[in-house]
C-alpha cells in the first residue's frame, strides 16, 4: 500500500514566548509543505530516506537517529501497533534551516502518515495530545503552538491552559 501526508510550515504571529508561560499566541500556517511518502513492506525493515539522512532499521529495534528523532520518536509512539514494515520517504519545500517550524511539520505529517495506516482518525485535539506527548519526550518542554498550527493549517489563536486550538478567519 502506498499513501502521502503533508504538513505546512509555519511562522508564530505574537506569543512566541508568553504562550510558555501559559498565554496565547497566534500562529499561521504558510504555503510551503513538507511531505512524507509511505509504502507498507513484506517484511519488518523500516527504511527512511530524506535530505537530512537516511536510516534503516526494523520494528523490534526501532533505534534512534539524530537527525530524524521526530521521525523515530512517533514511530516508537505507534509501535505496537505497527505491523508491518515501512518505506519513508521525506520531501520539503522548504529548508530545515529557516525557522519555518520543520519539525513540527515533520511530527504532524507523520502523525497523519501513521494514522492513515491504522485507519484512525482522532481530533485535532487528541492528535495535538500525541504530538505534544512526543515533542516533550524529545525537548522536554514546549508550547507545542507550532504543531497545532501544522496540523489545524490557516491562522489559529493557541491557548495552552486550558487547551484550546481556535481558527482565526
Amino acid at each position: 500500500m502506498k499513501w502521502l501526508s503533508s504538513a505546512p510550515a509555519n511562522l508564530m504571529v505574537m506569543g512566541e514566548h508568553s504562550v510558555v508561560a501559559g498565554y496565547n499566541a497566534i500562529a499561521v500556517a504558510i504555503n510551503q509543505r513538507l511531505f512524507i511518502e509511505w509504502q507498507t513492506r513484506d517484511d519488518d525493515l523500516i527504511i527512511i530516506e530524506s535530505e537530512l539522512a537516511n536510516h534503516q532499521t526494523n520494528l523490534v529495534e526501532m533505534s534512534n537517529h539524530p537527525k530524524l528523532q521526530w521521525v523515530m520518536q512517533t514511530l516508537s509512539y505507534f509501535k505496537a501497533e505497527l505491523t508491518t514494515g515501512l518505506n519513508i520517504t521525506i520531501k520539503s519545500e522548504f529548508k530545515p534551516t529557516l525557522g519555518l517550524g520543520s519539525s513540527a511539520a515533520v511530527l504532524a505529517a507523520m502523525l497523519g502518515g501513521i494514522q492513515f495506516y491504522l485507519k484512525s482518525n482522532p481530533s485535532l485535539t487528541d492528535n495535538f495530545k500525541i504530538g505534544l506527548s512526543i515533542i516533550h519526550a524529545i525537548q522536554k518542554r514546549g508550547s507545542g503552538t507550532d504543531l497545532a498550527v501544522s496540523l489545524a493549517g490557516g491562522m489559529i489563536l493557541f491557548n495552552p491552559k486550558p487547551l484550546q486550538i481556535k481558527p482565526i478567519k
